[in-house]
C-alpha cells in the first residue's frame, strides 16, 4: 500500500514524500523525498 503526501506547498516551491505501508496502514515509511522549486 502506497501514498503520496505533498508539503510545505508554497507559491514556489513544495515537497512531495512518497509513504508506503505493509501492515494495511497502521504504520508509513517514507520511501523517498523530493523538493520542488519554480525556476527562476
Amino acid at each position: 500500500m502506497g501514498k503520496m503526501i505533498f508539503r510545505n506547498i508554497t507559491r514556489d516551491a513544495f515537497v512531495w514524500d512518497w509513504m508506503k505501508s505493509t501492515d494495511d496502514g497502521a504504520t508509513w515509511k517514507t520511501e523517498w523525498s523530493i523538493s520542488y522549486s519554480r525556476k527562476k
